[in-house]
């Protein structure tokens, strides 16, 4: 039998656990890309000058 195959028979007792912390991980990595995203998304729209509350904030030139 496979090791891995046997190492999942013995953590059956643990698979809520596995798929919570499974899904904890993939919410925390989409947290930790959320920042990039929203300050590129702040950056677009000032260079663009758009009319919104962020880019009246700016320094106009």
């Amino acid at each position: 039998m496979h090791p891995l195959i046997r190492l999942w028979h013995y953590a059956t007792p643990h698979r809520p656990r596995i798929v919570r912390a499974t899904l904890w991980s993939v919410l925390n990595k989409a947290f930790d890309l959320a920042p990039p995203v929203l300050i590129g998304m702040a950056v677009d729209i000032v260079v663009q000058r758009e009319e919104s509350l962020l880019s009246n904030f700016g320094i106009d030139t």
